[in-house]
C-alpha cells in the first residue's frame, strides 16, 4: 500500500495527480465523450468551464452567472460569455455528466494512497480502516420533485452525501448523491467493491443491518457498531428466547462496569458477536432518559419502562476478537467515527459544501460535482499535510487551520490555474509548525486510542457527545 516514505517523492506524486486532473487533452476527451462540446468553434472550453465550477467557485462560493462570467474574462481574455448564455450552458445534461466524470476521475485518482500515517497498536492489525456516514443539505423547495426532502418539520427538497473514508491513509473512497430521504440503511449492504478481507468497517446506528454485519461474517470482514435496542440477543445460536439485556446484566455483574457477553443476534441470523456493556455515569444516565422521554413526548409516544432502563448501557457489537481488543477499548475506539462527522462540519464552514442555490437540478448538480472535486483535492492535500507534520515529529495537523491556509488569499485556486501546486506545497512544508493542533490537556481520540484508554475513563476529560 505505500509506496513512497520520502516526503518529495510523496509530494511530487501527489502534484502529478492533481495536475492531471485538468490536463487540457483529457478534459477535451472527456467533453467530447459526454457531448459538452459539440463542435470546435465553441466559446466555452472544457478547461474554463471546471475552472469556473471548481476553483472560482471555491474562493466565492455564492457567485452569480454574471460573478462567474467576470471571472471567466480574467481565466481566458479571448473568451466573452454573457450570464443567460453560461446560464444555458450550466442547466445542460450534458454539463452535469461532463462535471460527474471528472468527478469520478478525481476520486479515482486519489484513492490510491502514496503513503500511510503511523497507527496505534490497536489499529494496526487491520489493512484499512473504512469509516461511513452521511450528511444532508436543504435545497429550493421547487426542486422537491428531482430532490425529494423529509417534509414535515423539515424542508421539502434536500439532497444527500454518503461518504466513505479509509482512516489510515485518510482517503475519500466513495461519495454519493441521492435525494435526501434515502435511508442509510440501504446503503448497508454496499461496500462489496471498496473492502477486502480483513479490513475493518465502522459506521453508526443509522447502518445497522442484520444482512450487512451478516455479510460481513461470511467475508471474514471486521466491524464495529453500537446495537441497535430493538434487535433480539441469544445467549446460544439454538436459544428459544432472546435475553434481556439490562436484567442480565444487573443479575449477572451488577458490579461491573464492563460487561462483555459472547452473543448471538437476529431472531434468524444469530450472528456471533462479542456483546459489550458499558454502564455510564448517573449524570450521563440522567440526561439520556430526559433526552428520551422528551423525543417521544414530541412524537406523541411513551417510552417503555425496558428502554429507559437499558439506557444505562452503551451497547457495541464487534466480530474483532479479545486477543487484539480487551473488552474496555471497544467503546474508545469506536470514538474514531467522528473523524469524518468533523470532515462534514469543516466541509460545510470552510468549503461551504452545502451552499447550493437555484431552481434547476442540472445547476444544483453542476455547483455539487465542482464542489466535490474541489473537496477530494483539498483532502487529498490536507492528508499529506497531517502526513509529513507527523513524520517530522511537529505534531498533527488542525484541519480547520489547514483549509484556511488553502484558501486564503485564493492560494490553492491560483497554485491549480497556474500549475504551481509543487511551490505552494513547498510553502505549506515552511508553515506546517503553525497549522498543528496546540498542546491541550484534554487527550484527542487519536491519542486515547494510542494510550489504550478505557472507554469510561475517557468521561473524566470532559463531556462525551451524547450517542456515546
Amino acid at each position: 500500500m505505500i509506496n513512497s516514505t520520502k516526503p518529495s517523492e510523496n509530494l511530487s506524486a501527489i502534484s502529478e495527480k492533481i495536475k492531471n486532473l485538468f490536463d487540457q487533452d483529457k478534459l477535451n476527451r472527456i467533453s467530447k465523450e459526454t457531448g459538452f462540446i459539440k463542435r470546435k468553434s465553441a466559446t466555452l472550453t472544457p478547461q474554463d468551464f471546471l475552472q469556473l465550477m471548481t476553483t472560482e467557485l471555491l474562493k466565492e462560493p455564492t457567485l452569480s452567472y454574471g460573478g462567474l462570467c467576470d471571472c471567466l474574462e480574467t481565466l481566458n481574455p479571448e473568451v466573452s460569455l454573457t450570464s443567460q448564455g453560461l446560464e444555458e450552458r450550466v442547466n445542460r445534461t450534458e454539463s452535469v455528466e461532463y462535471l460527474r466524470k471528472i468527478f469520478e476521475e478525481t476520486l479515482n485518482l486519489t484513492i490510491q494512497p502514496v503513503y500511510q500515517n503511523i497507527s496505534s497498536e490497536l489499529l494496526n492489525p487491520f489493512p484499512r480502516i473504512f469509516l461511513q456516514d452521511s450528511t444532508q443539505f436543504t435545497l429550493n423547495e421547487q426542486l422537491a420533485p428531482q430532490f425529494r426532502g423529509s417534509g414535515g418539520s423539515g424542508s421539502k427538497a434536500g439532497c444527500k452525501l454518503d461518504v466513505v473514508y479509509e482512516l489510515k491513509s485518510e482517503k475519500i473512497t466513495q461519495i454519493q448523491i441521492s435525494k435526501a430521504t434515502i435511508p442509510d440503511q440501504s446503503r448497508a449492504q454496499d461496500f462489496g467493491h471498496w473492502i477486502d478481507e480483513n479490513d475493518l468497517i465502522i459506521r453508526d446506528l443509522g447502518y445497522f443491518s442484520l444482512d450487512a454485519l451478516q455479510e460481513c461474517q461470511n467475508k471474514k470482514i471486521y466491524f464495529l457498531s453500537r446495537l441497535l435496542q430493538c434487535t433480539d440477543v441469544y445467549l446460544k445460536p439454538d436459544s428459544l428466547e432472546p435475553i434481556n439485556l439490562c436484567h442480565y446484566a444487573n443479575s449477572h455483574s451488577s458490579n461491573n462496569s464492563v460487561i462483555e457477553i459472547s452473543a448471538f443476534i437476529g431472531k434468524s441470523a444469530r450472528i456471533p458477536v462479542r456483546l459489550i456493556m458499558y454502564r455510564l455515569p448517573q449524570s450521563i444516565v440522567s440526561r439520556r432518559r430526559q433526552e428520551a422521554i422528551k423525543n417521544a413526548k414530541k412524537k406523541g409516544r411513551t417510552p417503555s419502562a425496558e428502554y429507559l432502563a437499558l439506557l444505562e448501557f452503551t451497547l457495541f457489537i464487534t466480530n474483532v476478537p479479545d486477543s487484539i481488543w480487551s473488552k474496555e477499548v471497544v467503546g474508545t475506539i469506536y470514538r474514531i467515527r467522528w473523524q469524518i462527522e468533523l470532515r462534514f462540519k469543516n466541509w460545510k464552514s470552510l468549503l461551504s459544501i452545502h451552499i447550493l442555490k437555484g431552481k434547476k437540478p442540472e445547476r444544483i448538480l453542476c455547483w455539487l460535482y465542482g464542489r466535490l472535486i474541489c473537496l477530494i483535492i483539498i483532502s487529498e492535500l490536507c492528508s499529506w499535510a497531517n502526513w509529513y507534520a507527523l513524520e517530522s515529529k511537529k505534531g498533527e495537523i488542525s484541519l480547520d487551520l489547514t483549509i484556511k491556509w488553502f484558501n486564503r488569499s485564493g492560494r490553492l485556486a491560483q497554485a491549480i490555474q497556474q500549475n504551481t501546486l509543487s511551490r505552494l506545497m513547498e510553502d505549506l512544508k515552511k508553515n506546517i509548525h503553525r497549522l498543528c493542533k496546540p498542546k491541550r490537556t484534554r487527550k484527542t481520540t487519536r491519542s486515547l486510542i494510542d494510550s489504550q484508554i478505557h472507554y469510561l475513563d475517557s468521561f473524566q476529560g470532559g463531556p462525551i457527545p451524547e450517542n456515546f
